[in-house]
């Protein structure tokens, strides 16, 4: 089995929420009371005039948290106003292929995911054709690219067998955090032959024990020439 490859793109997004803290409402001050008994009753009576003063504070500070409230709201407001980069849509689908467009328009790809036994995505296949000037005088006009979980043992590359046909051997270019990738020119012969084929298997060896065990996806080749064929009008 191989390591489960977890897809995601992980990105940390940093929240800044300024929080004015209002001045706690200040306690009235007790004032210096006179001895009841050397000072007369009706000396006291300016004291409950000095009451409110202090209680003054308190009232106004329930307004004190009210002016934070909107400098919250522009944060959100902003991210929603970038704009979004070039998305992949499947404008067409030619028997198990796919044809995906940035933002439907060209350049495209054709392209088919590789599935485990447990129905679990471990592999990536997409063909791209590509300029004229760089088609080797015309002996090599599409590149492959074929990703596979990380984990793989590099040295022993990729294979690609289409049906009994004796398999070919290709080796990693980079491993990057979505998984490992194989990038290759298709010559033309190649082309011919899944055309004709009905399965490609992919191979390549993940851990197992003390040594390696060969994996094998295979690739269905129903509609690859009208996907191939769709690529060259785009």
């Amino acid at each position: 089995m191989p390591r489960t490859h977890v897809r995601s793109s992980l990105r940390l997004a940093a929240l800044a929420a300024l929080l004015a803290g209002a001045a706690a409402p200040a306690l009235a001050q007790q004032t210096g009371t006179s001895d009841p008994a050397a000072t007369p009753a009706p000396a006291q009576a300016p004291a409950p005039a000095q009451a409110p003063a202090a209680e003054a504070p308190a009232a106004q500070a329930p307004a004190a948290p009210a002016a934070p409230a909107p400098q919250a709201q522009p944060a959100p407001q902003q991210q929603q106003q970038q704009p979004a980069g070039p998305q992949p849509q499947v404008v067409a689908t030619h028997g198990d292929w796919s044809i995906l467009c940035l933002d439907g328009k060209p350049p495209c790809i054709m392209r088919q995911l590789g599935y485990n036994g447990d129905g679990r995505e471990v592999m990536e296949l997409s063909i791209r054709r590509i300029p004229p000037q760089q088609t080797q005088q015309g002996t090599v006009e599409a590149v492959m690219d074929v990703r596979v979980p990380l984990g793989v043992f590099l040295r022993e590359g990729l294979s690609l067998q289409i049906d009994s046909s004796e398999a070919q051997r290709g080796q990693f270019s980079i491993c990057l955090a979505e998984g490992c990738l194989m990038r290759e020119p298709l010559p033309n012969a190649m082309v011919s032959g899944l055309k004709k084929g009905a399965t490609a298997k992919f191979g390549f060896v993940v851990p197992q024990g003390q040594g390696g065990q060969q994996y094998e996806v295979p690739i269905s080749l129903s509609g690859f020439t009208a996907a191939y064929n769709a690529l060259a009008a785009n």
